[in-house]
């Protein structure tokens, strides 16, 4: 009886912990032919976005790369090649073609971060582009 409620509590602890710390994802921008540019990093945490505004790879931090709208690699840069919204790669292009795309930790793209309404977010949870206010 000990070990089978040792046994939960530490799953569920686990479970917790996962929730807490939330899942992280990669943006990646198109070019050359394939997702090669590095956009930055985001988490969420349950059903939200979490806002990470001080981490180095953040697109919250606004002071870092990928999260200054002065930043080259940066989707809030409206003059750049990712934030613009006449560049065919833009997530805040409505008729983009290659919009950034959302990578998890195993690697997968499993949707895009785009404005283009016609183009899904297949496989991913969160509608990413509304709560970017791209749509």
């Amino acid at each position: 009886m000990v070990f089978v409620k040792k046994y939960f509590i530490s799953s569920f602890l686990i479970v917790i912990a996962s929730l807490c710390y939330g899942q992280t994802y990669f943006l990646y921008g198109y070019e050359n032919g394939r997702y090669r540019v590095f956009l930055g990093t985001f988490q969420i945490r349950g059903n939200s976005i979490y806002e990470d505004k001080y981490g180095s790879d953040s697109l919250f931090n606004s002071y870092g790369t990928y999260g200054s709208e002065y930043s080259s690699t940066s989707i809030w840069n409206k003059y750049g090649t990712w934030g613009s919204q006449y560049s065919s790669t833009s997530a805040t292009n409505t008729y983009c073609q290659n919009p950034p795309a959302v990578v998890d930790q195993n690697n997968n793209i499993v949707g895009y971060l785009t404005a283009n309404r016609y183009i899904s977010n297949t496989n991913f949870g969160i509608s990413v582009s509304k709560y970017f206010r791209l749509q």
